[in-house]
């Protein structure tokens, strides 16, 4: 409390403010694969007292939306690339194992062009220091290309509004694994918010695909011409 008003709720969401890790119980349980899409898309707008939601889609903030599809594409990367391991390959059935990783194959490069990780907000706030600097944060030289990043979140968007999903179904099977979980609970809170948490005047409606590709623009694309190098000039 201050000043007896209470505390501002976090709106920059924490790594455990995040879904996956707020529906773990006690005993390193989850109850997601039972838990209604609608259901989930109330859940994640709740936030607590400290956390103002569990996701980036339900801030306000188109650019800040954007974030989420980039935690999405950053997870479901990984998991990708985790299943391609021999294990998985010899032991998980063949005719399931083949087809979802084929589906993986035409969702990777969308998946790389709206992954957002390291591109600093054009309208972020933090003070400029050396370490920025240092690390490369404050260039917006990784900044994507807007029909790039349009037809890749139209792709993702697409897979889902899918009802049924191999690669999808394979994750949440082997989801008792951290990786594997966390990349289900990511990609069910995408379909339970772009069916049930989007709201207009309280009203819930349907996020369009052109809503979600506004969203991965904000975040994947900048407004401005990419910053050129004018210690090179001349070469």
């Amino acid at each position: 409390m201050n000043n007896g008003e209470p505390k501002a709720k976090r709106t920059k969401l924490k790594s455990y403010d995040q879904m996956p890790a707020q529906v773990l119980n006690a005993n390193g349980e989850s109850g997601i694969s039972k838990t209604t899409l609608p259901k989930l898309a109330i859940a994640m707008k709740t936030g607590n007292k400290a956390a103002a939601w569990f996701n980036e889609l339900c801030d306000p903030t188109t650019k800040r939306k954007g974030i989420a599809i980039s935690r999405l594409s950053e997870i479901w990367l990984l998991n990708g690339a985790k299943l391609q391991d021999a294990d998985y390959k010899a032991n998980i059935k063949k005719e399931l194992y083949n087809t979802a990783m084929k589906e993986f194959e035409q969702l990777e490069p969308c998946f790389k062009v709206l992954m957002g990780k390291g591109l600093s907000m054009e309208d972020d706030e933090t003070t400029e220091t050396v370490g920025r600097i240092a690390y490369g944060a404050s260039s917006n030289a990784a900044f994507k290309n807007p029909d790039d990043v349009t037809a890749a979140a139209k792709h993702v968007y697409e897979w889902l509004q899918r009802p049924q999903s191999k690669f999808r179904a394979l994750t949440s099977l082997l989801s008792s694994g951290g990786l594997f979980y966390v990349a289900s609970v990511h990609e069910k809170c995408h379909r339970a918010y772009i069916k049930h948490g989007y709201t207009i005047d309280d009203k819930p409606t349907l996020v369009t695909e052109e809503m979600y590709a506004d969203w991965a623009r904000g975040r994947c694309c900048s407004d401005h011409p990419v910053a050129t190098n004018p210690d090179l000039a001349g070469l």
